[in-house]
């Protein structure tokens, strides 16, 4: 075609965009180029200058709009991929269809009701413990994922909870997240993490302690950025100072750089106005800054209590709590069963009792050396030797093996050190302070938070500490030291070798009840609770020789390796011949164990939270038969003595409150007041006065807490509406028959598959083996919906397909033994839909068939 062929009437197409067009006139400019007037499909226009070198994208275009002759099957793959990708218009449910979950109405109104209404979200969830709040972070992670709204999430929890956040979001929603660890930071090659990975997860103190870390953090940018534990970056009021601790620090930087922001807590009160409204300004520091300024008459404490509560401005709008007693099924039944707690009271025997005496004189009198070394100046050793001497305490209520290795590695480091003092007393230099871990503060020890150090860290920190800290200041002091130690050595090996164990003996009377099945192989299965890992080999062993069966126990502790923890808490869960798991806190941090319906604590933790978080164990979704937890109690101890009283007072609030009063035993001010409790009940002699003011101080100051505490919950706690639930379940099921089905997705995958050149083939009823992906498929992978990999052992379209052996196979493992959910927005799924649009999808604007 030439200029001079463009003559009025003539369709082109071409010469705009979109459509084409009928010439109108032509007007020449010489020989090179021409104006061309002409009007558009819809009657406007329009003016244009052609040159030469213009005529090669212009035709005249098809007298027919329809020309059918481009590769039906082709078109057919481009519009179901196209179908695909935008599931989620016709599917609003698409993350739970593409999640291995099955959600609960509170979980779906919270999700879809509630958070993703929010543009952008900026949200307080704060549902009682248990109620699945990573589920719900989950589902709302992948729905804003699948909708393109979130490529970027951070999020950051305590250290004892980041491998649970990583585990569940990988298990439930195929959701790759990296950890963020030291070695990674020295690793990242730009030397900020935090900009590298699209996908990962923080320890709030990790970030906190360290000035550098939070530069590079506000260095970032991120679509959705989720704090577990929020109530932890807590900031306190002081007549008109607001006094911001480092993780609040944290916080604001996070709510600065993160488009969207959402704070999960079971805690968000601490029963002081001004401090929560604090909180909030997390949310929204214009409408929450200055509230309550000095309303109950200068604000000294914060406000709080009944006459403060009703100034709280409303909070429904950025906030949500349920109390999961009030939480129900989509047929209207309680989501949680009954729990009871009770004490099992025991007596020390002779020697034991001698034991016991002889460690707690030799404690109160090392702590209040150490107080008088605060008061003297010498804070720092005062705070590590004090901090070295509770746990020491702490062991000596665990077990005998526990109280004798402890003291046997304390004596042998301090006779160490005592030839150390001399040669430094010879050479004239400095009595040294006892090093402490690295990221490990004074101040980490004087308020101490047992949710900042994961299992291994908190072994490491105590082990370090009991073993080498001392108040003694010279060699002669610390020989006399090692004296004491010796004499407290041999009498606990005294205790060990004699084979008398009261608290062994306690817990063995109640294996041996009906309730256990008098030691049979049944259905039921016990978790017994440890502080400490002498103290975990020893029960472990003594229960399995009472059993007859070694091969029924099983045990964790914060040492095993991650992948060791998850077999053995699989075979706690599978093997019906496993009937007890003895355990340390790593089993008590965000594992599910409600195979389980019994506990017993065999150590008491002195942080309530502990406590909470162990029943929360087995007293989660999931749970159909009542719970059952017993306290092993020394009831004449120091130590019995305060958690005998503070049991009496929590089950007489039971009586009143129900079984919520176990939700708020990890409120902040309830754990610093049984701290301060126990150490001056060890500190303290046998005077009568001394237990009687501890009875009064549970009865009237914990007792109001608790008390406070409930009120407060009940004043703000949302109920579970049965209408709200019946419109939630009459949507699910209006999605379900609207939504992408099975047997289409299907089709699709294979032909698309075996298109590229990919192998599909059936293995049992309803699954398939995948033998080859072909790299142009895996170029095309999502890198935030987790990696393709080039086989895997099994597939399905269908949930109802998915077996247990299936599901496991589900997890990281060795390459050509993996498994995947195949349904809309999944990584397989995802590359193979890419890759026909990236190769077919002009089909769709060829105007080769108009489809509905």
């Amino acid at each position: 075609m030439e200029l001079t062929d463009l003559t009025a009437g003539m369709r082109l197409s071409g010469v705009v965009a979109g459509g084409d067009v009928t010439v109108v006139a032509s007007e020449m400019h010489g020989t090179a180029s021409a104006t061309l007037t002409y009007r558009t499909a819809d009657g406007r226009l329009g003016e244009r200058l052609v040159t030469v070198a213009d005529l090669a994208d212009i035709g005249e275009a098809a007298e027919s709009h329809w020309s059918f002759d481009v590769d039906g099957e082709m078109f057919r793959l481009a519009s179901e991929a196209r179908r695909m990708q935008m599931a989620h218009l016709a599917d609003p449910f698409a993350a739970v269809d593409t999640s291995n979950i099955d959600p609960y109405p509170h979980q779906i109104d919270a999700v879809y009701n509630r958070l993703l209404a929010l543009k952008p979200l900026r949200f307080l969830l704060a549902d009682d413990p248990g109620a699945g709040k990573t589920i719900m972070s989950g589902l709302l992670i992948r729905e804003l994922m699948l909708r393109g709204d979130v490529t970027r999430c951070l999020i950051v929890a305590p250290g004892s909870l980041v491998e649970q956040w990583q585990d569940e979001l990988w298990d439930k929603f195929g959701l790759s997240f990296d950890l963020m660890s030291r070695e990674s930071v020295e690793a990242s090659r730009t030397g900020n993490p935090f900009v590298e990975r699209n996908l990962l997860i923080a320890r709030v103190d990790q970030v906190a302690r360290s000035d550098d870390l939070k530069d590079r953090l506000r260095a970032s940018e991120w679509d959705l950025v989720i704090v577990d534990e929020a109530h932890k970056m807590s900031a306190h009021r002081y007549g008109d100072e607001l006094r911001r601790t480092k993780r609040f620090e944290v916080g604001e930087i996070l709510r600065d750089c993160a488009g969207h922001f959402l704070l999960l807590t079971a805690t968000p009160h601490n029963g002081k106005n001004e401090d929560f409204l604090a909180f909030m300004t997390l949310i929204d520091p214009e409408r929450f800054e200055g509230r309550l300024r000095g309303s109950d008459g200068g604000g000294g404490g914060g406000g709080g209590g009944a006459d403060g509560r009703s100034e709280v401005p409303d909070v429904s709008d950025v906030m949500r709590r349920l109390v999961k007693e009030n939480l129900r099924t989509f047929d209207g039944k309680p989501l949680f069963p009954k729990r009871y707690a009770r004490s099992l009271q025991f007596e020390l025997s002779g020697p034991e009792s001698e034991l016991y005496e002889a460690v707690t004189a030799y404690v109160r009198e090392e702590m209040n050396r150490a107080d008088r070394m605060k008061a003297e100046g010498d804070g720092q050793r005062g705070v590590i030797v004090g901090f070295a001497l509770a746990g020491l305490q702490r062991r000596l209520a665990s077990s005998p093996a526990a109280i004798y290795h402890s003291l046997r590695r304390r004596r042998d480091r301090l006779d160490q050190q005592a030839t150390t003092l001399r040669d430094l007393a010879a050479t004239g230099a400095p009595i040294p302070v006892p090093e402490l871990p690295k990221g490990v503060r004074i101040a980490d020890l004087e308020d101490f938070d047992f949710d900042e150090f994961d299992e291994a860290e908190l072994a490491e920190l105590e082990n370090l500490t009991v073993d080498a800290a001392t108040a003694a200041s010279t060699a002669d002091e610390l020989e006399a030291e090692v004296r004491i130690l010796d004499g407290l050595v041999s009498l606990a090996d005294k205790v060990r070798s004699s084979g008398v164990d009261a608290k062994w003996i306690r817990l063995r009377d109640l294996l041996r009840t009906e309730q256990f099945g008098s030691g049979q192989i049944d259905a039921r299965k016990l978790i017994v609770f440890s502080e400490h890992r002498d103290t975990l080999d020893y029960v472990a062993g003594r229960i399995a020789a009472e059993l007859g069966r070694p091969d029924a126990v099983v045990t964790i502790h914060g040492g095993m390796k991650r992948q060791d923890r998850r077999a053995t808490q699989d075979r706690f869960r599978a093997d019906p011949t496993v009937s007890v798991l003895v355990a340390t806190d790593a089993a008590g941090e965000g594992v599910n164990l409600q195979v389980a319906n019994m506990m017993v604590n065999y150590d008491l933790p002195w942080n309530p939270n502990r406590i909470e978080q162990r029943f929360g164990r087995i007293h989660r979704i999931g749970q159909r038969r009542p719970c059952h937890l017993w306290n092993l109690v020394a009831h004449e101890t120091r130590e019995g003595q305060v958690f005998e009283r503070l049991f009496a007072k929590i089950e007489q609030q039971r009586e009143v409150y129900g079984d919520q009063v176990y939700d708020v035993l990890g409120d902040a001010q309830i754990n610093v007041s049984l701290r301060e409790l126990l150490m001056r009940a060890i500190q303290a002699d046998t005077d009568p006065a001394h237990a009687e003011w501890m009875a009064t101080v549970i009865d009237s100051e914990i007792g109001e807490q608790l008390r406070g505490v409930l009120e407060e919950r009940a004043l703000v706690a949302g109920l579970a509406d049965p209408a709200a639930n019946d419109e939630v379940r009459r949507r699910m099921e209006e999605a379900r028959a609207r939504k992408l089905q099975p047997w289409f997705v299907h089709d699709f995958f294979a032909k698309a598959l075996q298109h590229y050149g990919g192998r599909i083939s059936g293995r049992e009823a309803g699954r398939y083996e995948i033998t080859r992906v072909p790299a142009s498929v895996r170029a095309q992978a999502d890198p935030s919906l987790g990696p393709v990999h080039d086989r895997y052992a099994r597939v399905t379209f269908d949930k109802d397909h998915v077996q247990p052996d299936a599901a496991a196979a589900s997890k990281p493992g060795p390459a050509g033994d993996r498994a995947e959910l195949i349904s809309p927005g999944t990584a397989l799924l995802s590359a193979v839909a890419a890759k026909v649009l990236a190769d077919h999808g002009s089909t769709l604007q060829s105007g080769t068939v108009l489809v509905d």
